[in-house]
Order: structure tokens, then C-alpha cells, then sequence
């Protein structure tokens, strides 16, 4: 559900608590996000729909092309920024780290309330934990600058390995 709120949710928080620093391009961003993410999605289910057996043979790829999608695009945004890094201090890292904690963690919880079975309230774990640093990333390089794109590419490649990590332990019990 996140993600299908994500076209008004992002713009309108971004202008929420960046307007008074940045113009923020609300529309824009709106249409951005709806063509990044209602539209595959949309055309995803579709296709399942009409192509059930063909889509089901294939399915099991598409975890790699988004692991592949999201390494790409942390790997341009850490290249546009190769001369910045200085600027990047222990605050943004601290708040990698806890944002992809605490995210992890009430994503967990939630799904122990609502009384999922355990590999539902993993996956809700992980999914809450994660929260879209990849579109972050390209909406940061196509509305402000690189450098802002830069924490949400290191917010991606902490998640992934931070989701790496928890799907190694779990397996284990």
C-alpha cells in the first residue's frame, strides 16, 4: 500500500519538510513516481493476468533484475559523487543504520501483531526496512542534486546487505 501511495506521499512530504530549503516540484514528482511505480506495477499485473504460465516460468528472475536495477543505480549516484564523499559525516550513517533498524524492526512487529505466519513477517520486515531507496535515489538526481542522492544510495546498498544478512539467519533457524 506504501507503494501505491508513494505518488502523493512522497511530493507532498518532500514539500512538507523541504519547501522552506528547496522548491519542490510536487506535480512533477507526482507523474515521476506514478510512471516509475503504479505504471510496472499496473502492467505486471496485467501481464500475470493474461500470461499466468508464461509469467509463472519466468518469475524467479525478477528478484535478480531488481537486485541488478538498484545496484546500477547506487553504483551512477556513488559515481557522480566520487568527489563528495568528504561531505558525507557519521550523522548520515547514524541515520542509515537507525532508519534501516527501526524500519526493520516495527516492520517485524507489525507483522507479529497482525499474527502473520513467520515468513510473511519476514518478508513485511524486509520490505518495511527497505522503504524505496532506489527511487529516492533517482528522484533525488532528477529534482535536486547528486549529492542529495547520495545517502539514499547508501540507504540501498545498506539494506541490501542488512537484508542479506537477516535472510542468512533466518534460513539457519
Amino acid at each position: 500500500s506504501s507503494t501505491l501511495l508513494a505518488p502523493v506521499l512522497t511530493p507532498f512530504f518532500t514539500y512538507l519538510f523541504a519547501r522552506t530549503l528547496v522548491p519542490v516540484p510536487v506535480a512533477s514528482m507526482f507523474f515521476s513516481i506514478f510512471k516509475m511505480v503504479v505504471i510496472p506495477l499496473l502492467v505486471g499485473f496485467s501481464l500475470r493476468s493474461i500470461f499466468p504460465t508464461a509469467i509463472e516460468e519466468i518469475k524467479e528472475i525478477f528478484p535478480a533484475v531488481s537486485v541488478i536495477f538498484i545496484s546500477f543505480i547506487c553504483g551512477l549516484v556513488v559515481a557522480l559523487n566520487r568527489d563528495s564523499f568528504g561531505q558525507i559525516n557519521w550523522l548520515i550513517f547514524a541515520a542509515i543504520v537507525l532508519h534501516n533498524f527501526f524500519g526493520l524492526f516495527f516492520g517485524y512487529l507489525a507483522g507479529l501483531l497482525y499474527r502473520l505466519d513467520i515468513r510473511r513477517v519476514r518478508t513485511l520486515a524486509i520490505e518495511v526496512g527497505m522503504q524505496n531507496a532506489g527511487l529516492g535515489a533517482v528522484l533525488s538526481l532528477k529534482y535536486f542534486t547528486e549529492l542529495t542522492a547520495l545517502p539514499n544510495a547508501l540507504f540501498a546498498t545498506w539494506c541490501v546487505i542488512t537484508a542479506s544478512l537477516l535472510v542468512v539467519i533466518w534460513r539457519r533457524n
